[in-house]
């Protein structure tokens, strides 16, 4: 069977854009199970950046690090996040959403539980990295998964609760992550969002989206293209996010990675 032959959908199905799954009837229990991994998967997106910028000052004596260095674990997860966000505009319109989100969140909980013993900086800029790119993906699907949860008349409420929901991150890491610090110190805020990352895989896996049309978007020239966008939006992210710590006007560097990006 052709994976990018078109699909004949009924109207309630048809998918809204590319890329994103069709919309069929739901029992009721069903819709409750898509509300509930897409609430899910949509605050884990940016839980984990938002329980380290919540605690940068006790993280920052747990790494020896100095302000400067802390200042790259934020920035690593924005890195990634903005790229990330670039590259699957195509990738879920040849590929589906739910094939990236798999393959990140396996490499974002592998990173995160190597990061629990080798605690050094490099190690949790690793973290923040691979975070950001699986958080540009969970984002968008706790978007789909919300849909899924709602009929076709209440569609637009399931846009602003999908939206809503991954803006919850960092209130809850405010609210909790004092908590996490006493469970097992800095171990204990990996541990969780090890955890999280782990649950998130597990309900993407046993609650599939429904299938969506597919389309070949990738051409050999877009790695190339991405890889200097990449680098160009990389860089700039490292400015905005030390510029006002190594100050504007005294690193050289800033001047030359704003030249480069």
């Amino acid at each position: 069977m052709d994976r990018y032959a078109p699909r004949n959908w009924q109207p309630h199905e048809k998918p809204s854009l590319p890329g994103s799954p069709s919309t069929p009837l739901h029992s009721n229990r069903k819709r409750l199970a898509y509300a509930l991994v897409g609430l899910l998967v949509a605050v884990t997106g940016g839980l984990g950046n938002s329980l380290v910028v919540a605690n940068l000052p006790y993280l920052q004596g747990a790494l020896g690090a100095t302000t400067a260095e802390m200042a790259w674990l934020p920035a690593a997860y924005v890195m990634t996040n903005v790229s990330m966000n670039l590259l699957l505009v195509k990738f879920r319109q040849q590929f589906g959403l739910r094939a990236f989100t798999e393959v990140f969140l396996v490499l974002y909980a592998l990173v995160t539980f190597g990061h629990l013993f080798v605690n050094d900086l490099s190690s949790a800029i690793a973290v923040r990295a691979a975070h950001g790119m699986v958080g540009a993906a969970l984002s968008s699907l706790g978007l789909y998964y919300m849909i899924q949860a709602f009929p076709a008349k209440w569609r637009l409420k399931a846009l602003v609760l999908g939206l809503g929901a991954s803006q919850l991150a960092l209130p809850l890491a405010r609210l909790f992550s004092e908590d996490l610090l006493q469970i097992a110190e800095w171990r204990g805020l990996y541990l969780f969002e090890l955890g999280m990352a782990l649950l998130s895989l597990g309900c993407v896996l046993m609650l599939k989206l429904p299938p969506g049309d597919r389309f070949k978007t990738f051409e050999p020239l877009d790695f190339l293209t991405f890889a200097i966008l990449a680098s160009g939006v990389a860089l700039l992210c490292a400015v905005l996010s030390l510029g006002r710590i190594d100050w504007w006007l005294e690193a050289n560097w800033i001047g030359y990675a704003l030249a480069a990006s």
